[in-house]
Order: structure tokens, then sequence, then C-alpha cells
């Protein structure tokens, strides 16, 4: 049921209202249909939030067919943003340790033994090689990188590739 005010209604109650004094019931009534009007007048309909949706699903499903490696990598950097965020556990800490000492040690030998170069080398191609077949599906290749020969040369296809 909508109640009819009198526009003039309104200004004669504020005038007759003093200082400290509330408004009478039947205009705060009147103040929460004019908040009530003015807040439904501002949203949107159903059909136009429908026809929002069906929007947002077809540039969703666009968007993740178009660009997936974008959104996978996307999904990566929110992961790791999120995992930076929570603080690390003793056992973590600890297993990065052992790691980072692992992986120094071995950097140390290789640079000693001039390999590092050859080393890096090859994990570049290895992730460029294993990347690309994965995004295109081709799988023929079973080793991306051949085991290295002597002296970190890599065996067959007749010599130093490049790379």
């Amino acid at each position: 049921m909508t109640r009819k005010t009198n526009p003039g209604d309104a200004p004669q109650a504020r005038r007759g209202a003093g200082a400290g004094q509330t408004l009478s019931a039947p205009h705060r009534e009147e103040k929460r249909w004019k908040a009530r009007d003015a807040i439904k007048d501002r949203l949107p309909t159903r059909e136009q939030t429908r026809a929002r949706a069906d929007q947002l699903r077809t540039w969703t499903r666009r968007t993740v067919r178009e660009h997936p490696l974008g959104l996978g990598l996307g999904a990566l950097a929110l992961g790791f943003l999120s995992a930076s965020l929570l603080p690390s556990t003793q056992a973590e800490q600890r297993a990065y340790g052992r790691a980072a000492g692992r992986i120094r040690k071995l950097a140390d030998e290789l640079e000693q033994s001039g390999q590092l170069d050859e080393a890096l080398s090859s994990l570049r191609r290895a992730a460029v090689t294993t990347a690309t077949q994965q995004w295109t599906g081709d799988d023929t290749h079973d080793d991306p990188v051949p085991a290295p020969g002597p002296r970190g040369h890599s065996a067959g296809r007749g010599g130093r590739r490049r790379g």
C-alpha cells in the first residue's frame, strides 16, 4: 500500500519541530518511503542484471579461449602474491635453506669446472622446448635436451648446438 503525501506537509512539520524535537511518525514513514524509492530507482532491473550476467559470461568464455597462457600466468602470479603474504613456517625455512645451499654448491662446482654457462644454456633450451611442446601439443621428442657428451658438449647432431 502506497501512501500519498502532500508536498507541503513536510516543510510545515519541520517548521513546527524545534531544536531537540523529533519528527512525527507519519513524517518518519514518509522519509523511509522516499529513501526506499531513491534506492529502488538506482538499482538495475532483473532483466538488466540478467543481460549483464550474460555479457560477463560471454566475455569470460572468449577471454579463456583467446588468452589461456595469460590467465595461467595471472593465476600463478596471484598464487605467488597470496603465498608471499602468508608467513613461512620453520619447516619451509629449513627446506629453503638446504635447497639454497645445494644450489650454491652445485653452481660453484659448475663454475670451477667451466661448465656453468653450458648448464644454464641447457636449462634454457629444455625450458623453451618443453614449453613449446606443451603449448603446441607436440610430444614427438622424448628428451628435449640431449644428454651431455664428453667435456660438456651435447651428444648427437654432429657437434655444438646453438641456442
